[in-house]
């Protein structure tokens, strides 16, 4: 294997978020140089009514990634629901005081962006993480719920670049400023 020339910078969306998140944290020498966290807590029909704001298809082939068969030939998600932010069993498994202690610990430059209509991230939850996380900063993109990116690409997209841009322009990294936009 490679390694890189610079360390990357890691992007994680909802529980792979709280993933690169203890990844980022908890080693020694960190393995990104910043962190973007996107809103981090029949299957057709579950998504439809999840997201009521999307336009439905008509098709399922989209959830194909998302989801795996069974022994019983039933379709199952790949997570595992314990694992769902507000879960008793994360809770009593102390996930969620580790993910407290990784945010606490994280040293390098990080941006939160949720979704303005999120159903996991609100604001009293983003304001708890960058108390948490005083070098972080926090992008709010309009008209996008939980899957921000799939709701609003191009905003997204625009979020994490601009963040990478000003990582790139400072020329080491910097502890951004706390500050709150909504693009």
């Amino acid at each position: 294997m490679t390694a890189l020339p610079d360390p990357p910078i890691l992007v994680g969306a909802s529980i792979g978020g709280i993933a690169c998140l203890m990844a980022a944290a908890e080693y020694t020498a960190p393995p990104a140089r910043a962190l973007v966290l996107v809103d981090i807590d029949a299957a057709a029909a579950a998504v439809a009514r999840f997201f009521p704001h999307r336009p439905h298809t008509g098709s399922s082939d989209g959830l194909k990634h998302n989801l795996r068969r069974g022994s019983d030939r039933r379709l199952y998600w790949h997570w595992d629901p314990a694992f769902h932010a507000g879960s008793k069993q994360r809770e009593a498994g102390g996930m969620l005081a580790r993910m407290a202690a990784a945010a606490r610990c994280l040293r390098i430059p990080a941006l939160l962006v949720s979704g303005e209509r999120s159903e996991v991230v609100n604001r009293e939850g983003a304001a708890q993480l960058l108390t948490l996380m005083p070098q972080a900063q926090w992008i709010q993109v309009a008209d996008a719920a939980h899957m921000v990116a799939g709701d609003q690409n191009v905003a997204f997209d625009t979020a994490v670049s601009e963040f990478v841009h000003r990582l790139s322009s400072a020329g080491e990294i910097d502890v951004l400023d706390s500050n709150h936009a909504t693009v």
